[in-house]
């Protein structure tokens, strides 16, 4: 799926008040972003988690852990995690 997790078939919002998490690994470019229902453990197995892909400062792909924008990743472990 793509876009931000938890659409329902008619694309319309969450109703649940989500929480959002960025890192930039280090430099100026998003590399992950997590998306979990609020007061959620970054150690919990309920984020949703995008990778960005660069070239030269450009974007290039955007890419779900698990190929899937379902909340079943650890954010902590988002480096580790396989993207598609």
């Amino acid at each position: 799926m793509v876009g931000a997790p938890y659409r329902n078939n008619d694309n319309a919002p969450p109703s649940e008040a989500w929480t959002k998490l960025y890192d930039y690994a280090g430099g100026s470019n998003l590399i992950y972003e997590g998306f979990a229902k609020s007061g959620q453990a970054t150690s919990a197995a309920v984020w949703a988690i995008k990778q960005y892909t660069y070239s030269s400062n450009n974007l290039t792909e955007e890419a779900w852990a698990g190929g899937s924008s379902a909340p079943i990743n650890i954010w902590d472990n988002r480096a580790s995690l396989i993207y598609s």
